[in-house]
């Protein structure tokens, strides 16, 4: 057995290998190919780094290849070290993605949010309604994730399934347990989507704006956009497990889940307080990011001077001073694997790689205008935002959801002068549809999440689950997109 682990591992790891200098060969090489009309010289090599980002993006990891981009672009003699240094690492959206989740998760540490669970879940109001139950279990990890809570919120969620089921009698594999695994992922993903100042959906922000003409987002809109269509979503989610996928959870009307809840002591006045600053330090950030829409004023001046980074640092600052026990309640050793490092480094190549990918000078946005066009031209705007997001929720089950979103994003600029397209709302349903990616394994790092489940779910109830989230966010279209376009 011993042997056959370490010839595995010897196995991965030679395959690890190969995919590094396939991508490298690609990143590299490919620019001295002859040229293909409308990609120029130029175009080429740029194309050659984005492939070859796209390949160890999806077949390696993130990290180190985006470095070997930045390497690449260098080389292309478009760009110089101080360049990259100053727009890859120096921008706002890095410095955000840093001591705001740094702040955060300091915070999110005191355990604030085992509690809070807990005790929605104690309410006898869940009795004899086993779909409000499920309802309540993907809301209360969106709920409390948008308060940084982690995927912490996820295991109590799914530690409860097992005992719930067996009270009521549910078999092994019963499909209620795999809707319930791929949900909660869900509602965990989207909560990372929710606030545009969280590092997943200010990567996202970034690229597009720098791929396209993309208008400011106010923050009060994204939010309320983000969070209406989330719940429609969830609630269609749960309407077709229920009518459609025919789940019967007739043996769960008894249960009475309050029962499985331990009554833990109170909160201490720590956890409180680590709860209030919590929510003070995301209203702020709010405040600060709507700052345009205030009356001209004093207060208005100094908030749009101080803007989202300043309120991250002031935060951060205060974080580090305030002690616990003789200890700071934000201590940057223990914080800093948290903070999320491979964004950090994809910020830096959407900043100065990206933004030149769909330069007029290098064709490429003609080549894909070209590719596309007898999918996605000759569409009114609507038809061509409809076609765009099922085909985004469809290849991101299929291939790494980061790729996917960067391909999206190059194909929807290279329309940006041909057709009036809304690029607000365009950005973020693409943020949502890019990151419903369940069906597989190997589609992202949730579709992993929830096929670790499958001993208690059952594989095939976890694809029927995927599917049927995936179906519900397109049938959400049919209102978000006229509700994004007063909004946006």
């Amino acid at each position: 057995m011993a042997a056959k682990t370490i010839k595995t591992q010897r196995e991965k790891d030679r395959m690890y290998y190969i995919h590094s200098g396939i991508g490298l060969v690609v990143m590299f090489g490919f620019g001295f190919l002859p040229a293909f009309d409308p990609i120029t010289p130029f175009g080429m090599k740029m194309l050659g780094i984005l492939l070859g980002l796209i390949y160890l993006w999806s077949m390696v990891e993130m990290g180190w290849p985006s470095l070997m981009g930045l390497i690449a672009y260098l080389l292309t003699g478009a760009t110089s070290m101080s360049e990259i240094l100053t727009k890859g690492f120096g921008n706002t959206s890095v410095m955000i993605s840093v001591f705001a989740t740094a702040f955060a998760f300091a915070v999110a540490g005191q355990w604030v949010f085992d509690y809070i669970a807990k005790w929605v879940l104690s309410k006898k109001i869940f009795k004899g309604r086993p779909w409000l139950l499920s309802f309540s279990l993907i809301g209360l990890v969106f709920v409390l994730n948008s308060l940084y809570a982690g995927m912490a919120v996820l295991f109590l969620i799914w530690a409860l399934l097992p005992r719930i089921g067996e009270i009521c009698g549910l078999e092994k594999h019963h499909p209620w347990y795999a809707a319930m695994v791929v949900g909660t992922v869900f509602a965990l993903v989207m909560a990372e989507c929710l606030f545009p100042f969280r590092p997943m959906a200010l990567f996202m922000i970034s690229m597009a704006s720098n791929l396209m003409p993309l208008g400011e987002l106010p923050f009060g809109a994204y939010i309320v956009f983000m969070f209406v269509v989330i719940v429609i979503m969830t609630l269609l989610y749960i309407a077709f497990l229920k009518f459609v996928v025919r789940i019967d959870l007739s043996k769960m009307k008894e249960v009475d889940i309050s029962t499985l809840i331990q009554n833990d002591a109170p909160l201490t006045k720590i956890q409180k307080f680590c709860g209030m600053l919590l929510i003070l330090f995301i209203a702020a950030m709010i405040l600060v990011g709507s700052s345009t829409l205030l009356p001209e004023s004093v207060l208005k001046t100094i908030l749009s001077s101080l803007t989202i980074t300043g309120v991250s640092f002031i935060f951060f600052a205060f974080a580090s001073i305030y002690r616990i026990d003789g200890k700071p309640l934000l201590n940057m050793k223990q914080v800093a694997s948290q903070i999320p490092w491979e964004i950090v480094l994809l910020l830096a190549v959407i900043y100065t790689f990206c933004s030149s990918v769909a330069a007029p000078e290098t064709g490429i946005s003609t080549w894909l205008a070209q590719i596309t066009g007898p999918i996605l031209g000759g569409h009114q705007a609507w038809v061509f935002m409809f076609i765009m997001f099922v085909l985004t929720i469809v290849l991101t089950n299929f291939f790494n959801n980061t790729v996917i979103i960067m391909i999206m994003l190059n194909i929807v600029a290279s329309y940006c002068a041909t057709m009036t397209l809304n690029l607000e709302l365009i950005t973020v349903l693409l943020i949502i549809f890019s990151q419903i990616a369940f069906l597989l394994p190997a589609s992202s790092v949730w579709g992993g999440l929830c096929h670790s489940q499958a001993d208690m779910c059952g594989t095939k109830n976890i694809y029927v689950a995927a599917i049927t989230l995936g179906l519900a966010a397109i049938a959400a279209l049919v209102v978000a997109i006229p509700f994004g376009l007063i909004l946006f």
